[in-house]
């Protein structure tokens, strides 16, 4: 009888340490792509490829629902990674090349020029478990980034079309939150949106005096709100309002009211208005003839004005 309970006992353990070889990865992955991705990708578990279709795509989210529940042999937390290859036709050469770009905890948008299959030993990002759910996306705190959360972060975007103004052309466009200047934040530049910047919050509170003004603007004389630039008095924006209100993640500013087609300042969606990327401006160059400026010398800073080209009697300033 011993014998027989020390036999069902060893059995138990051998099934017991089996089963803990085994990870799950049971649950929903959302992944929301590179903007230039198009075209096959795949969720990557251990050496197994799982296909991401079209018909995952939730219009909705911006964001493909991938349903995941694998068992395989490894380690106790089991990682996955996401890929996509294009074909690349090698010029006269008939079968061309394979380009990997990937996703992983480690790399947004990774790129190797050959054909290379993302290997176990590289995946890190964690499996859903228990039926969970797993969000991969770019941080939009820090682009070129990953950001890998559990839940869906609540992200809102704040679009700024500035003025076509010199001044504010060549200055820095800023944000404060609190209508002040002391607490100032750099708006970030707007990709493929010409002379559009941006501002965004990312699961934290969303400012209620929200305004834009100039780097330089200290005290705040050119500064803009809710009624546009060139409002005879400065009113903050209740940003947590409008999107409570508008039940949007994104809102759209365009500074001047009138550049505007119906001279509103707040759009919903994007209202396709093109700013100046550039603007033209007037400047003196001067030659880098050592003797017309003392700021032109031979060596490298820090150790100006310290060679054999530098002119002691050159002026500087202009």
């Amino acid at each position: 009888m011993k014998k027989f309970i020390k036999s069902l006992l060893s059995v138990a353990a051998i099934f017991a340490c089996s089963e803990s070889a085994f990870a799950t990865c049971s649950g929903t992955i959302h992944f929301q792509k590179p903007a230039e991705w198009s075209g096959a990708m795949d969720v990557v578990i251990l050496n197994k490829t799982f296909a991401i279709t079209e018909d995952m795509f939730n219009s909705a989210t911006g964001f493909y629902d991938i349903k995941v529940n694998q068992s395989v042999y490894s380690s106790p937390e089991e990682k996955f990674g996401i890929q996509h290859m294009v074909k690349v036709n090698s010029g006269s050469s008939a079968y061309g090349r394979t380009e990997l770009y990937y996703v992983l905890a480690s790399k947004w948008n990774g790129y190797e020029s050959m054909y290379s299959m993302l290997i176990p030993s590289h995946l890190d990002i964690p499996c859903p478990t228990d039926d969970g759910d797993v969000y991969v996306m770019e941080n939009p705190k820090k682009p070129g980034s990953t950001l890998i959360s559990s839940q869906k972060p609540d992200i809102k975007y704040f679009y700024v079309l500035v003025p076509d103004d010199e001044e504010w052309k060549a200055s820095v466009p800023m944000y404060s939150g609190d209508g002040t200047y002391k607490n100032r934040q750099y708006l970030k530049v707007a990709p493929d949106m010409c002379g559009w910047y941006y501002a965004v919050w990312m699961d934290e509170e969303l400012p209620e005096n929200l305004i834009f003004f100039k780097a330089e603007d200290e005290s705040l004389d050119d500064a803009i709100g809710i009624d546009g630039w060139g409002a005879s008095k400065l009113t903050p924006i209740a940003s947590a309002a409008l999107y409570e209100g508008y039940g949007v993640d994104e809102l759209f500013f365009i500074a001047d009211p009138g550049e505007s087609p119906d001279g509103k300042v707040i759009s919903l969606n994007d209202p396709e208005i093109e700013g100046n990327c550039t603007y033209s401006m007037a400047a003196v160059l001067y030659d880098t003839d050592a003797s017309l400026h003392g700021s032109f010398t031979c060596d490298a800073y820090p150790a100006v004005a310290s060679n054999g080209c530098y002119v002691a009697s050159a002026p500087y300033g202009f």
